[in-house]
């Protein structure tokens, strides 16, 4: 029997310069040019802090627009949160507040949107009643200077006095004027409040101010 022989191969010498190689697209930074503010898009507002103007520690501003950015009297009371070292702040009805509780745990506050000398905004309790009190007055006061100028308030309590002493910069130029947001006063506190709002009986904040036991599921 004959022996089989393999078939020769023949072998393709591809020239590497002659292939088509894909080159990247060139980058074109003109693509990304933007002529003017996005609109599309509109940024949503933080919920702000709620504090006292003496919180602050620090100088501060309050919105010059009273009638915008200042609310009305507010009925608020401090509910104690596990794990937070403050009471934490909530709305009530007034009608419920006094319902249920005593003078006292009701703080009758005005909010007014202010800000620090770092642009942080807040939303500052103002005193609206007891105002022969020393620290109402001098909180008040600070608020109101507030309006058109930076002011600290720091507290006489280490001297041996009470209220607060008013004090200004030294340079009127220190600071820049604030930059005021857009947002509608009652859209930031809502906000800041969302959930902390007490509306009714069985409210759990309430029942837990009042030591009262939660409904059953």
């Amino acid at each position: 029997m004959a022996e089989l022989k393999p078939k020769p191969t023949s072998t393709t010498i591809v020239n590497l310069d002659d292939m088509a190689i894909p080159k990247p697209p060139t980058f074109d930074l003109d693509q990304f040019a933007s002529d003017g503010p996005t609109m599309g898009v509109k940024r949503l507002p933080m919920a702000l802090p709620v504090r006292k103007f003496s919180d602050l520690k620090d100088f501060g501003r309050l919105h010059p627009d009273d009638e915008a950015y200042w609310s009305k009297p507010l009925a608020l009371v401090g509910i104690p949160v596990k794990g937070q070292r403050h009471k934490v702040p909530h709305l009530i009805r007034p009608d419920l507040a006094e319902k249920h509780l005593p003078a006292p745990l009701i703080n009758r506050r005005r909010l007014a949107l202010g800000t620090d000398p770092e642009g942080k905004l807040f939303l500052c309790e103002v005193p609206c009643d007891n105002l022969d009190n020393a620290w109402n007055r001098s909180n008040l006061d600070a608020c109101e200077y507030a309006k058109t100028r930076w002011v600290r308030a720091d507290s006489k309590n280490d001297v041996g006095l009470e209220g607060y002493e008013i004090s200004f910069p030294l340079s009127t130029k220190a600071f820049r004027e604030p930059e005021w947001p857009a947002q509608p006063l009652s859209e930031l506190i809502g906000i800041a409040f969302k959930e902390r709002v007490i509306m009714s009986d069985d409210h759990p904040a309430l029942l837990r101010l009042i030591g009262a036991e939660p409904p059953q599921a």
